[in-house]
């Protein structure tokens, strides 16, 4: 690809992970999937390799010549990237982000899109079909929802976290401290409320590329802040030290009053059953 992306293929990309999760939908509504052997990141179903299937033969039409990392492919971050010059075309797919909430018949789960320039971000289209609305930008396209007006998970809640990644006398001084959070349930649902302004906070431990990657570049497209819990800017790697996204309309001292008390002692702690 010498041009990244143009106007026309931005539209396509999110006609085709639109159509893509209205099929999901269909097939959730009716049961019509298998469970199949799980991995160690989780369960999957043959919707998700059919889902995959035909975003990647969507992709390849877009650009035949930019890799591909897609969730089912077991593949690392490491996998994709061959080189970190400009030339380096990437595309990150999740075909289900919340296998566990499509398989349980909620609505809590999204197709998302991600597509990289020498491992950093410069376009992302999420897909929340039960819902149903998206968003996507990119280098060639404004932020921009799509679908009904964009709703959430949250009763009320302001953050989300990967809840076994706080321990339970932290979340114990949340509760105490007024701070409403609900657990994850999909990336790419959480990120999208972000993006949305539906929740104020997002922190996860882990930070694989297909679950974060379409999420940080739109929220940091609406005036969000990513950081790793080091406090450094974001960026996707095997290395990473968990993820945080907080919105600029969070209130003052919000993130202090939020994280555990002290990260590096809780990150080093939770970084050993991995």
């Amino acid at each position: 690809m010498s041009v990244a992306l143009s106007p026309a293929e931005h539209v396509t990309i999110r006609s085709l992970i639109a159509r893509v999760g209205a099929e999901l939908l269909k097939r959730q509504k009716k049961g019509s999937f298998k469970v199949l052997q799980g991995s160690t990141e989780g369960p999957v179903t043959d919707a998700d390799l059919w889902a995959q299937r035909e975003i990647l033969r969507g992709l390849k039409n877009v650009s035949p010549t930019a890799g591909i990392i897609a969730e089912e492919d077991g593949l690392g971050w490491g996998d994709a990237l061959k080189g970190t010059d400009e030339s380096v075309f990437t595309w990150v797919v999740d075909p289900i982000d919340g296998t566990r909430s499509f398989i349980a018949g909620e609505d809590t789960w999204g197709v998302q899109v991600a597509l990289c320039q020498a491992g950093l971000p410069i376009g992302a289209w999420i897909n929340l079909p039960a819902y149903p609305w998206g968003v996507d930008a990119s280098e060639v396209s404004p932020l921009g929802f799509w679908g009904k007006q964009p709703q959430g998970a949250s009763n009320g809640e302001r953050i989300v976290i990967a809840d076994g990644d706080f321990e339970e006398g932290h979340k114990l001084q949340l509760k105490a401290s007024g701070i409403r959070y609900r657990g994850t349930r999909s990336c790419a649902l959480d990120w999208a409320s972000l993006t949305a302004g539906l929740v104020d906070a997002v922190a996860y431990r882990r930070a694989r590329p297909w679950d974060h990657l379409p999420g940080v570049y739109l929220a940091r497209r609406s005036g969000c802040v990513v950081t790793d819990w080091d406090r450094a800017p974001f960026r996707a790697g095997l290395d990473s030290r968990g993820i945080l996204g907080v919105s600029s309309k969070a209130p003052a001292g919000f993130v202090p009053n939020f994280l555990p008390p002290d990260e590096t002692s809780f990150f080093s702690a939770r970084r050993g059953g991995e």
